[in-house]
């Protein structure tokens, strides 16, 4: 028996494709939708045309914006680093520098309280990361079913990059809209070399780090390159045999623990600085409403800079060059809990 599984961003790159060929015109898409045999999308479009009630509303749209989601967990950092501490939105919680300890306590006598390093409280309130994609109406009209997936992705790819670049760069120290980076204010070391002999003298560190802060690396993980992961991957000791075996350009596993690789952990202003992050994913606190937003437009116009300014500024019409822009929204936001669960490599050149 074959099972057929489907691939992320599917039901997502057809929301896409059915507004564009409708140009927005919800009826019209809901009727192109139904010809092509797509109900999810017809759904969605049959709930824009009367909402009637914001319940109905996001239960029509919920096969998208769960699509994208999924989309999103498996192109993204967070949606793929393991073990993370999921807690809800505007709730206090406390952050701790090192773990508890309980105690063994004869009969009537009181339970000792363990002194736990417990800092400052925190609240996760919702924050919005938004990202807009520019693709053009004849790839969106004549993208055949085999590429619906492909659309998605590329629409997602400017909301993967704001997220992983918030997530790992050391240089992020948070705003009034954006979370902190958790290598913000983390153990960072610079890198001593690539050779095999500094390498594993700079991985010794970062796993001291997190095991001096007593976390059992049950959920750690390593985050680095594709780039820096090709290189362990080609090392090779004395003897000609591979260094780091089981990590390769995709990930794999090095010293035991997983390897999630990423071209965007880069630190920002510095294109040519790479870093290695080591992270207990079980101290850091996400929360996240696993919902997403979609909007599409062929009518605005867009100031084509990722530092946009007020005042007058040169524009690109949309409908004039024959494109379409896609924005996807994101809610969520994250924290450290303790400060030893994440260790920083920098300056790494391979």
């Amino acid at each position: 028996m074959t099972i057929s599984v489907q691939q992320p961003g599917r039901e997502y790159g057809r929301f896409i494709k059915t507004l564009a060929v409708s140009r927005g015109d919800v009826l019209a898409g809901q009727q192109y939708a139904e010809g092509k045999g797509w109900s999810n999308v017809a759904l969605a479009m049959k709930t824009l045309v009367d909402p009637m009630s914001q319940d109905i509303l996001d239960a029509g749209l919920a096969p998208i914006t769960n699509d994208l989601s999924a989309l999103l967990r498996s192109m993204t950092i967070v949606g793929r680093l393991q073990g993370l501490r999921r807690v809800p939105f505007r709730t206090r919680m406390l952050t701790q520098s090192v773990g508890g300890s309980g105690s063994w306590v004869d009969e009537g006598e009181p339970i000792p309280v363990s002194q736990m390093g417990i800092g400052d409280t925190t609240t996760l309130d919702a924050k919005k990361c938004a990202g807009i994609r520019v693709l053009t109406e004849e790839l969106l009209r004549n993208a055949t079913t085999g590429t619906d997936h492909l659309v998605a992705v590329d629409a997602a790819s400017a909301l993967v990059e704001a997220m992983d670049v918030a997530f790992v760069d050391p240089a992020n120290n948070g705003t009034g809209a954006k979370p902190a980076s958790i290598c913000s204010g983390a153990q960072q070391y610079s890198s001593t070399g690539s050779t095999v002999t500094a390498v594993d003298a700079d991985l010794k560190l970062l796993l001291n780090v997190l095991i001096a802060a007593d976390c059992d690396l049950s959920t750690a993980t390593f985050i680095m390159s594709p780039i820096t992961a090709t290189h362990l991957a080609l090392l090779r000791g004395t003897a000609g045999a591979p260094a780091y075996p089981s990590v390769h350009a995709r990930g794999g596993t090095l010293l035991g623990l997983p390897v999630i690789t990423s071209t965007n952990v880069t630190a920002s202003g510095s294109p040519g600085e790479r870093s290695i992050v080591l992270v207990e994913a079980s101290q850091v606190d996400i929360a996240d409403d696993g919902q997403a937003a979609i909007e599409l437009s062929t009518r605005a116009a867009l100031q084509m800079n990722d530092a946009p300014a007020s005042g007058a500024q040169q524009l690109v019409s949309l409908w004039q060059l024959g494109l379409c822009g896609v924005r996807s929204t994101r809610i969520l936001n994250w924290s450290r809990r303790r400060t030893g669960a994440v260790a920083v490599l920098r300056d790494v050149a391979y």
